[in-house]
């Protein structure tokens, strides 16, 4: 197809939504056929009074059956409970010092991108190895011991 030939979002929207509409038509017809077929059924072995009341009851039960599911599906979330605001450990407080030194920062202002760069690398690189972990919290570790 080329680009002229394309229909517009608009007239998708409108086929769509006739398919939508021709198909409940359709489902709701078939219902109504198993409804009808059921109480033939029902009407062999019942009286015609009590086949209807059996028909109509098993719908009821269905029509409520979709409405819960609907409803249980629909269920807005509930919301997370709070959490208490924990104090930072030993590990962040020797970081927040270290941070703190004004060379670093002069370094973070003048090379903006390097030290992007650098952060992201190591968060990958932190994230990822256990060694890396384990030698960066001896490190923090040694850090606070010596202060």
């Amino acid at each position: 197809m080329t680009a002229n030939t394309r229909m517009s979002w608009r007239s998708r929207l409108q086929y769509s939504t006739i398919a939508v509409v021709l198909t409940l038509m359709i489902g709701f017809l078939a219902l109504v056929f198993v409804g009808v077929a059921v109480f033939l059924v029902l009407a062999e072995h019942y009286p015609s009074s009590l086949a209807a009341l059996i028909t109509a009851g098993s719908y009821l039960a269905l029509g409520l059956l979709v409405t819960g599911v609907a409803i249980l599906i629909n269920k807005p979330p509930r919301p997370a409970p709070r959490k208490t605001v924990e104090q930072p450990d030993d590990e962040v407080e020797a970081l927040t010092q270290c941070l703190q030194n004004p060379a670093l920062a002069d370094y973070i202002k003048k090379h903006p991108g390097k030290s992007l760069a650098t952060t992201l690398i190591a968060g990958v690189v932190v994230g990822y190895s256990d060694e890396a972990r384990a030698l960066l919290k001896s490190f923090s570790q040694g850090l606070s011991d010596n202060n």
